[in-house]
Order: C-alpha cells, then sequence, then structure tokens
C-alpha cells in the first residue's frame, strides 16, 4: 500500500506503510532510551552536586555509570547544555571536567532540581553511596537515593515504599561492617593535625575500623621515628597499611572461629591474658575510672558463680584523645579478639 503523504523531516522516505511503521517504532525507542540516559546523567551530578557541593567526574566516569563510551557522554552533556539543565561545561584536565549549574544559590538550586529523582533500573556506585551518605544526614540521603515513582512499575505504592525501606535498612547494616560507613570525627582530627591530610582524604580513611587505623597511625609514626624521614605520601602509606591490617584481622577472626572455646574456657584465658598485662587497674564500679589517668586501661570483671555465661568483661581506654568503654560477654563470638584489642 503506497502513502500519499511522505514524511521528510522524520529521516529518509518510506513507500511502504510497514516499513515506515517499524521506522517510527524504532525512532520511538531510540528516544525513550536517550531520554533515560539523560535523566541518569542529570540525577548523577546533580546527586554530587548536593552531596558534596562541586562537580568534577570525567567524561568516562559518566559513559561507565550509563554504560556506554565517552563519545555518547559528550552527546548527552551537550543535550543538558541545549536542554538548560547545564549552563556549560568544559574539560580541565586529563581525568576531570568542570560542570557549570549556573549563578543559583542553594535555595533556587534545590527548587530546580527538586523533582529530579532516582531513575528506575539506576545503580548507585560504591563510592558514590558513600558519598551520599558521609555528607549527608539519613533523611536526606533517604530521599536521594530514593527511586522515582512511575505509571509503569507493577507494584502498587504502599508495597513499593515497604520494600524499598527493607532494602535501605538491609544497606545499612552493611554499611557498618564496610569502609564506606560514617567517618569518626576524633580519628578525622587526628588525620589532619598529625599528618597534614585533606579532610576529604581523612573522612576516606576514618570510615575504616578503630583498630584498623590506630595501627596504621602506629606504623606511620615508628617509620618517622625510625627512619627520621618526613613521609612524602602519608595518605599512600596509611592506605595500604590499613588493607595490610585489615587482611591481617579477617585471618585471625577466621582462626579464632575455627578454635571456638566455651564460655568457662574463655574466662580463664581472659584471667591469663589481664595477668601478663601490668598497665591495667582493676575497679568495682564505673565511678572508679580515673579520667586524668590515660597510661592505664581500666578492667572491671564481673564472674557469675553458677552461669558462667552471665560473666562481662568491661574496659576504659583512652584512645588518640578519646575515652573508648566496652563491655563484652563470653557469649560473643569475637570475644578473644575484642579482649586483645584493648590489651594491645
Amino acid at each position: 500500500m503506497l502513502i500519499e503523504k511522505t514524511i521528510r523531516d522524520q529521516g529518509p522516505v518510506y513507500k511502504t506503510s510497514k516499513k515506515l511503521r517499524q521506522y517510527l517504532k524504532r525512532q520511538a525507542l531510540l528516544e525513550e532510551t536517550q531520554q533515560h540516559l539523560l535523566s541518569c546523567v542529570l540525577y548523577f551530578l546533580s546527586t554530587i552536586k548536593i552531596a558534596t557541593g562541586f562537580v568534577c567526574p570525567s567524561q568516562t566516569t559518566i559513559g561507565e555509570i550509563v554504560n556506554r563510551n565517552r563519545d555518547t557522554a559528550r552527546k548527552l552533556l551537550n543535550k543538558l547544555v541545549e536542554t538548560g539543565w547545564l549552563a556549560g561545561w568544559e574539560r580541565r584536565n586529563y581525568d576531570t571536567c568542570v560542570y557549570d549549574f549556573g549563578d543559583l544559590t542553594p535555595r533556587e538550586f534545590a527548587i530546580k532540581f527538586r523533582k529530579i529523582k532516582r531513575p528506575r533500573g539506576f545503580k548507585v556506585p560504591k563510592w558514590l553511596w558513600g558519598m551520599i551518605m558521609g555528607n549527608l544526614t539519613e533523611i536526606q540521603a533517604c530521599m536521594l537515593l530514593k527511586y522515582d515513582i512511575t505509571h509503569e512499575s507493577s507494584l502498587k505504592r504502599g508495597e513499593r515504599d515497604k520494600k524499598y525501606i527493607e532494602n535501605l535498612k538491609k544497606l545499612q547494616k552493611k554499611q557498618l561492617k564496610c569502609k564506606f560507613g560514617i567517618p569518626d570525627l576524633g580519628i578525622t582530627k587526628t588525620l589532619i593535625q598529625k599528618f597534614k591530610l585533606q579532610k576529604q582524604q581523612a573522612e576516606f580513611l576514618a570510615r575504616n575500623n578503630v583498630r584498623v587505623i590506630s595501627l596504621a597511625i602506629e606504623d606511620a609514626e615508628t617509620y618517622v621515628s625510625k627512619f627520621k624521614k618526613n613521609i612524602s605520601n602519608p595518605f599512600g602509606l596509611l592506605l595500604s597499611r590499613c588493607k595490610h591490617h585489615h587482611k591481617v584481622l579477617k585471618e585471625k577472626r577466621l582462626q579464632a572461629k575455627k578454635t571456638q572455646k566455651g564460655p568457662k574456657e574463655l574466662i580463664e584465658w581472659a584471667k591469663e591474658a589481664l595477668s601478663k598485662i601490668s598497665k591495667l587497674k582493676f575497679i568495682h564500679s564505673p565511678s572508679d575510672v580515673d579520667l586524668a589517668d590515660c597510661s592505664h586501661t581500666f578492667v572491671k570483671f564481673m564472674i557469675h558463680k553458677t552461669d558462667t555465661e552471665k560473666s562481662k568483661l568491661s574496659f576504659w581506654k583512652k584512645v588518640h584523645g578519646q575515652w573508648i568503654d566496652k563491655e563484652i560477654s563470653p557469649q560473643n563470638e569475637r570475644f578473644q579478639e575484642l579482649v586483645m584489642e584493648f590489651l594491645t
């Protein structure tokens, strides 16, 4: 069947209606995918802007976010400039770019970008997740990471929100175990003062376990005192030592799980371990802790006469200018490891 009207502005001219329908269908799919890619790039850039205040990812990073190459990322950025979402962008160095959102105040920026939410299917990388959770409050992060509500979703609104809250709780539990948790403020200050690190680098290191980062700091101090040399790259040294101690502690934890002892054996082991340490002070109540005495570790050991599982071992120790208290029970799987952390 021949077509009387020819459509020249949408592409090549087709004489049969079947070929024209196929062409229009392909064009519609391309427009949908391009719109989705644009929304992903815009969400990615606005999220970094809200979290940190400055945006400088490279074209390759943007391409990896949307599973495309660098040329496609450049085209998408130019499209955002044409539509008015970006005032402009330029390449600054080999691996970074500068993105201009215009002369907007924080209030104007929030009003303009408040309707932009996380597109369906957009996976937040770990480093961006850590950036969001480290710089924003829990409510702000929850609103920023929430998926956009579309008519294509098969779930109802209440079920979808319930599923989102469950997934968020699971991620928060994982966050406590990984290095992308909330940075410790005390450790961050000590890193900035001692090693003159940037705030962003210090916060990244402070997200590690307290035991791991304290061992890394000790290694750096012993290196300076032994060789009497200044560290040219303190961030790199501390990061490598954190990785090393993390592996060592993980191996010790696995060995402790293999050779698990009963509550009575653990209490006897704790008695022997405490008797070998000289810088300990045993107390009867928490009020006996002398906060002026920084050289000693205060211990309160309560052994239950009938049920040994109810026994408790408490520690008070000053680490990097802050007092840390911990109560450990023999029922804990990491009893030996936690005790050794306070004794060393």
